[in-house]
C-alpha cells in the first residue's frame, strides 16, 4: 500500500522468491530460526495481501523459488 501511488493503471508488480527456500508453506513452528520465520510470515502477509485486494490480480507461478506477476486493474482509481 505504500507505493500503490507510484503503480500506474494497469501497472505491474514482479515479485521474486515468493516461495523463499519453502519456507512460507511450511509450518512455521517446524522453522528452528526465528529470523526464518519472522520472514515466512511477513511473505505469507504479504500473499494474503495480494489474494484478497479486490483492486489487484495475482498470479503465483512455480518458477524457481517462486514468483508473483500482480497486475493493479484499471478500474482502480488514482489515489
Amino acid at each position: 500500500t505504500h507505493f500503490e501511488k507510484n503503480l500506474n493503471k494497469n501497472g505491474t508488480i514482479i515479485t521474486d522468491n515468493i516461495f523463499f527456500h519453502g519456507f512460507t508453506y511450511m509450518n512455521l513452528e517446524d522453522i528452528e530460526s526465528r529470523n526464518v520465520r519472522a520472514i515466512a510470515r511477513k511473505i505469507r502477509k504479504y500473499i494474503e495481501f495480494l489474494e484478497q485486494n479486490e483492486n489487484y490480480e495475482t498470479e503465483i507461478k512455480k518458477i524457481g523459488d517462486g514468483i508473483s506477476v500482480t497486475r493493479r486493474k484499471d478500474s482502480y482509481e488514482d489515489r
